[in-house]
């Protein structure tokens, strides 16, 4: 369990006046592990090192985008509260920006990679399709022709019932036609 410490307690573990804590808080409350109650500060113990090595950044004439830079690159975790839980929750700024460009390295690879395949599926689609299209040529290439051969063979049948039934008419007459008229070619 953390150990919260007032604004006075800690400037007397530090030997900081308290003045200077609040305006270390105001700049630098990123890096502090602290909490809010109304109005009053309360700061964990495990910020006490870090208090000590801010104050020794300034002591160096160091400005305050320097001593971010700085505590971030000791790894100095920055904390964020969640308002809502009035959690903190500490984060390696440089540890999460090498994590996020990993991530987005690897979002970059997979959006690479889809990109790929769903230019492969368009172009088997597009393949698909003119397959589709030529077989489609074809049967109706190959229908037609049935048509035609099947108006040819109705014309052919046609024809050669006329021929049967003119055939048939003329050994009709012919039976018709008497013995002597078949006789004298009459």
């Amino acid at each position: 369990m953390k150990k919260w410490l007032t604004i006075n307690e800690l400037a007397e573990k530090t030997g900081v006046p308290h003045q200077t804590i609040r305006r270390y808080i105001s700049n630098h409350s990123h890096h502090l592990v602290m909490r809010k109650e109304h109005k009053s500060y309360f700061i964990s113990e495990e910020s006490i090192d870090t208090v000590s090595r801010i104050r020794e950044l300034y002591a160096e004439g160091k400005n305050i985008k320097e001593v971010d830079t700085i505590l971030a690159n000791m790894g100095i975790p920055m904390n964020i509260t969640v308002e809502d839980d009035e959690k903190q929750v500490s984060i390696n700024m440089g540890e999460a920006l090498v994590q996020l460009q990993k991530d987005m390295d690897e979002q970059k690879k997979f959006n690479e990679k889809l990109l790929e395949t769903i230019q492969a599926q368009n172009e088997n689609l597009n393949k698909q399709q003119e397959y589709m299209s030529k077989q489609q040529e074809f049967i109706s290439h190959t229908l037609e022709k049935r048509d035609q051969k099947l108006i040819e063979v109705l014309k052919e049948s046609m024809e050669t019932r006329k021929q049967i039934a003119a055939s048939e008419e003329k050994e009709e007459k012919e039976i018709k036609k008497g013995f002597w008229q078949k006789l004298f070619k009459l």
